[in-house]
């Protein structure tokens, strides 16, 4: 038991469908659930990995299906968010998939002392799993690491050793933050206890295009006091089409957070304030609605 008395000490919490827009998700959620797999046994990684499954397509098959699941450590769980729950948010219509909405649900229902959310789209190395594997996390702090993206869309299969080599090869661009927080790219990599997830009552539920949203709750958690720890272990981002998509592109194509008229004076209301500034209701994560969940 963990030492709030919930049920693993960490609980990592991701978010996917079968939508397949480029025609590469399924081998990047593969490579996230093969890697993460394959480090977790080695490491002895003792955590449950919850996969929120939002509004997945009617005419394709599911995550538990379409993906193969290695034996692994890991109890490993998908929660089904169907397209009616999908239809009650605004924009809906324009946007097929909330990204921080399928998170807060993962937060909702996880059972973990600590909370790791990220995407299933990033492998991470022997460093961070054999840190995770530990457990010695400070609850009075939030930890952040730093995204590399890679050129390559398509990561070898086989050996996980020499994935990771791969990786270290194929890096263009390192998502650090010279300046202040660790908020570059922190919707990737996020950890914290989960008593404080819920005292920031998860990422802002916006009917908007997810980014510049994981900010926000990276700056709530620090205007509630806790204190930032940046890890020294890489991660890598596996390439795909929306993947170097700036804010002016996506702006264009979707509703979203203006940076400049609604994120930064947001963000400097709680730093001024310190305390998090959150529209969730008490219903956040849709921790009401009975989702399916699918064990595997």
């Amino acid at each position: 038991m963990g030492r709030l008395g919930n049920v693993v000490r960490l609980s990592i919490v991701t978010t996917s469908n079968n939508n397949d827009y480029d025609g590469c998700v399924l081998h990047r959620n593969q490579v996230f659930i093969d890697t993460l797999s394959e480090l977790a046994n080695r490491h002895k990684l003792d955590a449950e990995l919850i996969v929120v499954e939002w509004n997945p397509p009617q005419d394709r098959p599911g995550l538990s299906q379409a993906l193969s699941w290695p034996k692994s450590r890991l109890k490993t769980r998908i929660v089904v968010v169907p397209r009616h729950v999908h239809d009650t948010i605004g924009n809906s219509d324009k946007i097929p998939f909330f990204q921080m909405w399928a998170k807060n649900v993962g937060i909702r229902r996880a059972k973990g002392d600590f909370v790791l959310c990220t995407n299933a789209d990033l492998i991470f190395g022997n460093e961070m799993i054999a840190w995770l594997a530990q457990g010695d996390f400070v609850e009075a702090a939030y930890y952040r690491a730093t995204r590399h993206d890679l050129s390559e869309k398509i990561i070898p299969d086989g050996d996980v050793d020499y994935r990771l080599y791969f990786c270290r090869r194929h890096v263009i661009r390192i998502n650090d933050s010279k300046k202040g927080l660790h908020s570059n790219a922190c919707g990737d990599f996020m950890l914290m206890a989960r008593e404080h997830w819920h005292a920031c009552r998860g990422y802002p539920e916006l009917p908007l295009w997810s980014i510049f949203v994981d900010g926000l709750l990276l700056h709530a958690a620090y205007a509630s006091g806790l204190e930032e720890v940046r890890l020294e272990y890489p991660f890598y981002h596996i390439a795909h089409d929306l993947a170097w998509t700036n804010s002016e592109e996506l702006g264009k194509r979707y509703p979203i957070l203006d940076r400049q008229t609604e994120y930064n004076p947001w963000v400097n209301k709680m730093l001024a304030e310190k305390r998090t500034i959150n529209p969730n209701g008490a219903n956040w994560g849709f921790s009401l609605e009975e989702l399916d969940e699918i064990a595997v």
